[in-house]
């Protein structure tokens, strides 16, 4: 997200919950309170930069799978 946005704004229920820039809006304790997933913080492997990675449950990728092969 940081090299695309100077600002992010986080939603919930069509109310505003933060907008800053991408670490202090996206942080782990707000992503999980309103989506229900893990972020995880983690240095490019090639790049001097960090990667924001959603870890959601395998339980939703599982379903996400079945509705793309029926």
């Amino acid at each position: 997200v940081t090299p695309f946005a100077t600002r992010v704004p986080v939603m919930n229920k069509a109310r505003l919950q933060a907008l800053a820039g991408p670490r202090e809006a996206l942080t782990k304790q707000l992503i999980r309170e309103i989506f229900g997933v893990d972020v995880l913080r983690l240095r490019h492997p090639t790049e001097d930069r960090e990667l924001t990675v959603f870890e959601v449950p395998n339980r939703a990728s599982s379903d996400l799978t079945k509705e793309q092969h029926p």
